[in-house]
Protein backbone atom coordinates (compact mmCIF):
# COMPACT_ATOMS: atom_id res chain seq x y z
CA UNK A 1 0.00 0.00 0.00
CA UNK A 2 2.94 2.39 0.63
CA UNK A 3 4.12 1.95 -2.94
CA UNK A 4 0.62 2.54 -4.33
CA UNK A 5 0.33 5.71 -2.24
CA UNK A 6 3.72 6.90 -3.52
CA UNK A 7 2.61 6.39 -7.13
CA UNK A 8 -0.66 8.24 -6.48
CA UNK A 9 1.05 11.24 -4.87
CA UNK A 10 3.60 11.44 -7.70
CA UNK A 11 0.84 11.36 -10.31
CA UNK A 12 -0.90 14.35 -8.73
CA UNK A 13 2.31 16.36 -8.90
CA UNK A 14 4.35 15.73 -5.75
CA UNK A 15 8.02 14.80 -5.51
CA UNK A 16 8.13 11.41 -3.74
CA UNK A 17 10.99 9.17 -2.65
CA UNK A 18 9.91 5.62 -1.82
CA UNK A 19 12.29 3.60 0.37
CA UNK A 20 12.15 -0.18 0.48
CA UNK A 21 14.36 -2.87 1.99
CA UNK A 22 13.15 -5.92 0.07
CA UNK A 23 13.14 -4.95 -3.64
CA UNK A 24 12.25 -8.48 -4.81
CA UNK A 25 8.97 -8.37 -2.84
CA UNK A 26 7.65 -5.40 -4.84
CA UNK A 27 9.36 -6.22 -8.12
CA UNK A 28 6.13 -7.42 -9.76
CA UNK A 29 4.25 -4.28 -8.63
CA UNK A 30 6.70 -1.61 -9.74
CA UNK A 31 5.51 0.14 -12.88
CA UNK A 32 7.90 0.95 -15.68
CA UNK A 33 8.46 3.73 -16.45
CA UNK A 34 7.91 5.29 -13.03
CA UNK A 35 5.59 8.30 -12.84
CA UNK A 36 7.39 11.63 -13.09
CA UNK A 37 8.34 12.78 -9.61
CA UNK A 38 8.72 9.29 -8.09
CA UNK A 39 12.13 7.94 -7.13
CA UNK A 40 12.73 4.51 -5.57
CA UNK A 41 15.66 3.85 -3.27
CA UNK A 42 16.58 0.70 -1.37
CA UNK A 43 17.89 0.66 2.17
CA UNK A 44 21.49 -0.63 2.26
CA UNK A 45 22.01 -4.26 3.18
CA UNK A 46 19.57 -7.16 3.25
CA UNK A 47 18.32 -7.02 6.84
CA UNK A 48 15.81 -4.71 8.47
CA UNK A 49 16.83 -1.02 8.29
CA UNK A 50 16.96 -0.53 12.05
CA UNK A 51 20.67 0.00 12.72
CA UNK A 52 22.75 3.13 13.29
CA UNK A 53 24.27 2.88 9.80
CA UNK A 54 20.78 3.19 8.30
CA UNK A 55 20.24 6.42 10.23
CA UNK A 56 23.50 7.90 8.90
CA UNK A 57 22.60 6.74 5.39
CA UNK A 58 19.23 8.48 5.62
CA UNK A 59 20.78 11.68 7.01
CA UNK A 60 22.71 12.06 3.73
CA UNK A 61 19.50 11.57 1.74
CA UNK A 62 17.63 13.99 3.99
CA UNK A 63 20.23 16.74 3.59
CA UNK A 64 19.93 16.42 -0.18
CA UNK A 65 16.13 16.39 -0.52
CA UNK A 66 14.97 18.24 2.65
CA UNK A 67 11.64 16.37 2.98
CA UNK A 68 8.49 18.27 3.91
CA UNK A 69 6.61 15.09 4.94
CA UNK A 70 7.83 11.67 6.05
CA UNK A 71 5.42 8.73 6.26
CA UNK A 72 6.97 5.79 8.11
CA UNK A 73 5.81 2.22 7.66
CA UNK A 74 7.29 -0.84 9.40
CA UNK A 75 11.00 -1.02 10.27
CA UNK A 76 12.20 1.75 7.94
CA UNK A 77 10.04 4.23 9.82
CA UNK A 78 12.46 4.75 12.71
CA UNK A 79 15.61 5.89 10.85
CA UNK A 80 13.56 7.96 8.38
CA UNK A 81 11.52 9.77 11.02
CA UNK A 82 14.38 10.14 13.49
CA UNK A 83 16.74 11.40 10.78
CA UNK A 84 14.21 13.93 9.48
CA UNK A 85 13.54 15.36 12.93
CA UNK A 86 17.24 15.54 13.81
CA UNK A 87 17.87 17.51 10.62
CA UNK A 88 14.82 19.74 10.33
CA UNK A 89 12.75 19.32 13.54
CA UNK A 90 9.44 21.20 13.09
CA UNK A 91 9.94 21.85 9.41
CA UNK A 92 9.31 18.18 8.57
CA UNK A 93 5.97 16.63 9.54
CA UNK A 94 6.21 12.95 10.42
CA UNK A 95 3.55 10.23 10.29
CA UNK A 96 3.92 6.64 11.49
CA UNK A 97 1.58 3.66 11.11
CA UNK A 98 0.21 1.81 14.14
CA UNK A 99 -0.85 -1.72 13.20
CA UNK A 100 -0.41 -4.22 16.04
CA UNK A 101 -2.48 -3.62 19.16
CA UNK A 102 -0.61 -3.26 22.43
CA UNK A 103 -3.27 -5.42 24.09
CA UNK A 104 -2.51 -8.16 21.55
CA UNK A 105 1.22 -8.05 22.25
CA UNK A 106 0.60 -8.29 25.99
CA UNK A 107 -1.68 -11.30 25.54
CA UNK A 108 0.86 -13.14 23.39
CA UNK A 109 3.62 -12.67 25.95
CA UNK A 110 3.50 -15.05 28.88
CA UNK A 111 4.94 -12.35 31.11
CA UNK A 112 6.11 -8.77 30.87
CA UNK A 113 9.88 -8.77 31.42
CA UNK A 114 12.27 -5.86 31.81
CA UNK A 115 13.28 -5.96 28.15
CA UNK A 116 9.63 -5.73 27.08
CA UNK A 117 9.03 -2.78 29.39
CA UNK A 118 12.16 -1.04 28.10
CA UNK A 119 11.01 -1.45 24.50
CA UNK A 120 7.57 -0.08 25.35
CA UNK A 121 8.94 3.06 27.02
CA UNK A 122 11.47 3.54 24.22
CA UNK A 123 8.64 3.36 21.69
CA UNK A 124 6.51 5.74 23.75
CA UNK A 125 9.36 8.27 23.89
CA UNK A 126 9.85 7.93 20.13
CA UNK A 127 6.16 8.62 19.46
CA UNK A 128 6.13 11.61 21.81
CA UNK A 129 9.32 13.31 20.60
CA UNK A 130 9.58 12.49 16.91
CA UNK A 131 6.12 11.62 15.52
CA UNK A 132 3.64 14.39 14.73
CA UNK A 133 0.80 11.96 13.95
CA UNK A 134 0.17 8.25 14.45
CA UNK A 135 -1.87 6.56 11.72
CA UNK A 136 -4.02 3.99 13.52
CA UNK A 137 -5.60 1.76 10.89
CA UNK A 138 -8.97 1.26 12.61
CA UNK A 139 -11.06 2.84 15.34
CA UNK A 140 -10.02 0.00 17.64
CA UNK A 141 -6.34 0.66 16.92
CA UNK A 142 -6.82 4.34 17.76
CA UNK A 143 -8.50 3.43 21.05
CA UNK A 144 -5.69 0.99 21.84
CA UNK A 145 -3.00 3.59 21.13
CA UNK A 146 -4.74 6.31 23.15
CA UNK A 147 -5.26 3.97 26.11
CA UNK A 148 -1.72 2.60 26.30
CA UNK A 149 0.42 5.51 25.13
CA UNK A 150 -1.74 8.30 26.57
CA UNK A 151 -1.13 10.97 23.95
CA UNK A 152 -3.57 12.65 21.57
CA UNK A 153 -1.86 12.38 18.21
CA UNK A 154 -3.53 9.32 16.65
CA UNK A 155 -5.66 9.46 13.49
CA UNK A 156 -8.07 6.67 12.59
CA UNK A 157 -8.09 5.51 8.98
CA UNK A 158 -8.42 2.26 7.02
CA UNK A 159 -5.47 0.63 5.29
CA UNK A 160 -6.19 -1.08 1.97
CA UNK A 161 -5.34 -4.29 0.20
CA UNK A 162 -4.43 -4.33 -3.51
CA UNK A 163 -7.13 -6.13 -5.49
CA UNK A 164 -5.91 -9.57 -6.57
CA UNK A 165 -9.39 -10.95 -7.30
CA UNK A 166 -9.31 -13.50 -10.15
CA UNK A 167 -12.91 -14.61 -9.99
CA UNK A 168 -14.75 -17.06 -7.77
CA UNK A 169 -13.93 -20.76 -7.87
CA UNK A 170 -16.22 -23.55 -6.73
CA UNK A 171 -15.40 -23.91 -3.03
CA UNK A 172 -14.90 -27.21 -1.27
CA UNK A 173 -16.55 -28.09 2.06
CA UNK A 174 -13.53 -26.63 3.78
CA UNK A 175 -13.34 -24.27 6.75
CA UNK A 176 -10.06 -22.37 6.87
CA UNK A 177 -7.92 -20.81 9.60
CA UNK A 178 -4.98 -18.83 8.28
CA UNK A 179 -2.60 -16.77 10.40
CA UNK A 180 -0.17 -16.72 13.29
CA UNK A 181 -0.64 -19.51 15.81
CA UNK A 182 -0.51 -17.25 18.86
CA UNK A 183 -2.84 -17.03 21.84
CA UNK A 184 -4.38 -13.74 20.72
CA UNK A 185 -5.44 -15.33 17.41
CA UNK A 186 -7.77 -17.77 19.20
CA UNK A 187 -6.86 -21.01 17.43
CA UNK A 188 -7.65 -22.94 20.62
CA UNK A 189 -11.14 -21.40 20.58
CA UNK A 190 -11.69 -22.72 17.06
CA UNK A 191 -10.38 -26.20 17.88
CA UNK A 192 -12.58 -26.46 20.96
CA UNK A 193 -15.66 -25.31 19.05
CA UNK A 194 -14.95 -27.80 16.26
CA UNK A 195 -14.51 -30.65 18.74
CA UNK A 196 -17.96 -29.93 20.20
CA UNK A 197 -19.67 -30.53 16.86
CA UNK A 198 -17.13 -32.90 15.33
CA UNK A 199 -19.64 -35.63 14.43
CA UNK A 200 -21.96 -33.19 12.68
CA UNK A 201 -19.10 -31.61 10.73
CA UNK A 202 -17.77 -34.99 9.61
CA UNK A 203 -21.25 -36.17 8.64
CA UNK A 204 -21.72 -33.05 6.51
CA UNK A 205 -18.31 -33.52 4.87
CA UNK A 206 -16.79 -30.35 6.32
CA UNK A 207 -13.02 -30.34 6.90
CA UNK A 208 -10.87 -27.87 8.81
CA UNK A 209 -7.64 -26.61 7.24
CA UNK A 210 -5.11 -24.67 9.32
CA UNK A 211 -2.11 -22.77 7.93
CA UNK A 212 0.43 -20.69 9.82
CA UNK A 213 3.16 -20.89 12.42
CA UNK A 214 3.66 -19.69 15.98
CA UNK A 215 3.53 -20.55 19.67
CA UNK A 216 0.61 -22.99 19.45
CA UNK A 217 2.03 -25.35 16.83
CA UNK A 218 2.36 -28.05 19.50
CA UNK A 219 -1.43 -27.99 19.98
CA UNK A 220 -1.80 -29.24 16.40
CA UNK A 221 0.09 -32.49 16.91
CA UNK A 222 -3.10 -34.35 17.85
CA UNK A 223 -6.08 -33.39 15.70
CA UNK A 224 -9.16 -35.22 14.43
CA UNK A 225 -8.79 -36.90 11.00
CA UNK A 226 -10.91 -34.26 9.28
CA UNK A 227 -8.43 -31.50 10.32
CA UNK A 228 -5.31 -30.75 8.26
CA UNK A 229 -2.34 -28.60 9.25
CA UNK A 230 -0.43 -27.18 6.29
CA UNK A 231 2.30 -25.39 8.22
CA UNK A 232 3.48 -21.97 7.15
CA UNK A 233 2.06 -21.13 3.74
CA UNK A 234 3.93 -19.13 1.05
CA UNK A 235 2.16 -15.82 0.48
CA UNK A 236 1.67 -16.70 -3.19
CA UNK A 237 -0.66 -19.55 -2.13
CA UNK A 238 -2.88 -17.58 0.26
CA UNK A 239 -5.53 -16.58 -2.28
CA UNK A 240 -5.81 -20.14 -3.59
CA UNK A 241 -6.42 -21.53 -0.09
CA UNK A 242 -9.05 -18.89 0.66
CA UNK A 243 -10.79 -19.40 -2.69
CA UNK A 244 -11.02 -23.15 -2.10
CA UNK A 245 -12.80 -22.61 1.23
CA UNK A 246 -16.48 -22.30 2.04
CA UNK A 247 -15.54 -19.84 4.81
CA UNK A 248 -12.53 -18.40 6.64
CA UNK A 249 -12.63 -18.20 10.44
CA UNK A 250 -10.91 -15.48 12.51
CA UNK A 251 -11.52 -16.33 16.21
CA UNK A 252 -9.15 -13.69 17.67
CA UNK A 253 -9.39 -12.72 21.33
CA UNK A 254 -8.16 -9.27 20.37
CA UNK A 255 -6.95 -8.07 17.00
CA UNK A 256 -6.87 -5.15 14.62
CA UNK A 257 -7.67 -4.84 10.91
CA UNK A 258 -6.79 -8.48 10.22
CA UNK A 259 -5.08 -8.88 6.83
CA UNK A 260 -6.51 -12.38 6.37
CA UNK A 261 -9.96 -10.89 6.87
CA UNK A 262 -9.34 -8.30 4.15
CA UNK A 263 -8.05 -11.03 1.83
CA UNK A 264 -11.20 -13.04 2.48
CA UNK A 265 -13.45 -10.07 1.68
CA UNK A 266 -11.40 -9.32 -1.43
CA UNK A 267 -11.79 -12.90 -2.68
CA UNK A 268 -15.55 -12.93 -2.13
CA UNK A 269 -15.46 -15.75 0.44
CA UNK A 270 -17.63 -15.84 3.57
CA UNK A 271 -15.92 -14.51 6.70
CA UNK A 272 -16.60 -15.81 10.23
CA UNK A 273 -15.07 -13.22 12.54
CA UNK A 274 -14.69 -12.47 16.24
CA UNK A 275 -16.37 -9.30 17.48
CA UNK A 276 -13.12 -8.38 19.24
CA UNK A 277 -11.34 -7.38 16.04
CA UNK A 278 -10.98 -3.96 14.49
CA UNK A 279 -12.26 -5.29 11.17
CA UNK A 280 -15.55 -6.54 12.66
CA UNK A 281 -16.49 -2.94 13.57
CA UNK A 282 -16.86 -2.17 9.85
CA UNK A 283 -18.91 -5.25 8.94
CA UNK A 284 -22.57 -6.19 9.41
CA UNK A 285 -23.51 -9.56 10.89
CA UNK A 286 -25.41 -11.77 8.47
CA UNK A 287 -24.78 -9.42 5.55
CA UNK A 288 -21.04 -9.35 4.76
CA UNK A 289 -19.81 -11.56 7.61
CA UNK A 290 -20.90 -13.78 10.49
CA UNK A 291 -19.83 -12.43 13.89
CA UNK A 292 -19.36 -14.30 17.15
CA UNK A 293 -17.96 -13.74 20.62
CA UNK A 294 -14.37 -15.01 21.04
CA UNK A 295 -15.24 -18.14 22.99
CA UNK A 296 -15.96 -21.69 21.90
CA UNK A 297 -19.68 -21.75 22.79
CA UNK A 298 -20.43 -18.77 20.55
CA UNK A 299 -18.40 -20.17 17.66
CA UNK A 300 -19.97 -23.60 18.10
CA UNK A 301 -23.39 -21.95 17.75
CA UNK A 302 -22.26 -20.35 14.47
CA UNK A 303 -20.91 -23.64 13.11
CA UNK A 304 -24.16 -25.45 13.92
CA UNK A 305 -26.12 -22.65 12.25
CA UNK A 306 -23.99 -23.05 9.12
CA UNK A 307 -24.61 -26.81 9.10
CA UNK A 308 -28.34 -26.06 9.36
CA UNK A 309 -28.07 -23.70 6.33
CA UNK A 310 -29.14 -20.68 8.37
CA UNK A 311 -26.57 -18.52 6.58
CA UNK A 312 -26.18 -18.11 2.83
CA UNK A 313 -22.39 -18.21 2.74
CA UNK A 314 -22.16 -17.46 -0.99
CA UNK A 315 -24.30 -14.33 -0.61
CA UNK A 316 -22.27 -13.23 2.41
CA UNK A 317 -19.07 -13.70 0.40
CA UNK A 318 -20.43 -11.64 -2.51
CA UNK A 319 -21.48 -8.83 -0.19
CA UNK A 320 -18.11 -9.03 1.55
CA UNK A 321 -16.41 -8.28 -1.76
CA UNK A 322 -18.65 -5.22 -2.20
CA UNK A 323 -17.62 -4.05 1.27
CA UNK A 324 -13.97 -4.55 0.34
CA UNK A 325 -14.35 -2.42 -2.80
CA UNK A 326 -16.14 0.32 -0.86
CA UNK A 327 -13.87 0.55 2.20
CA UNK A 328 -10.56 -1.20 1.59
CA UNK A 329 -9.57 -0.55 -2.02
CA UNK A 330 -6.33 1.26 -2.85
CA UNK A 331 -7.98 4.24 -4.67
CA UNK A 332 -10.21 5.11 -1.71
CA UNK A 333 -7.24 4.79 0.67
CA UNK A 334 -5.09 7.13 -1.43
CA UNK A 335 -7.76 9.83 -1.44
CA UNK A 336 -8.16 9.61 2.34
CA UNK A 337 -4.39 9.75 2.86
CA UNK A 338 -4.15 12.80 0.60
CA UNK A 339 -6.51 14.59 3.00
CA UNK A 340 -4.76 13.32 6.16
CA UNK A 341 -1.37 14.47 4.88
CA UNK A 342 -2.82 17.85 3.92
CA UNK A 343 -1.75 17.53 0.29
CA UNK A 344 -3.42 18.72 -2.88
CA UNK A 345 -2.72 18.05 -6.50
CA UNK A 346 -0.07 20.34 -7.97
Amino acid sequence: MSYELSVYLAKIGHQVIFFLHQPRVLQHQIQEPLPEGLEIRAWPGTGRPNQLRHLFWFLKIGLKFKPHLVVGHFSGAIPAILGSKLLFWRRTKTFIYYHTLRSQLELDRSRQNLLGMFRFWRRKLFYRLFCDSVLANSVRAKQDFDRHFKMSKSISHLTPLPDRFQGLSEPTRQLCFLGRLDRSKGLDILLKAVSKCQKELEKDGVSLVIAGSGQLESVLQEMPPFCRYLGRLPYSEVDKLINNSMAVCIPSRTDNLVTVGLETLMNGVALLISKETGLADYLEHGVDCVKFEPHSDSLEHVLRAILANQYDLKAIGRQGRETYKRLFSVPSYCKVMEQILGLKGV
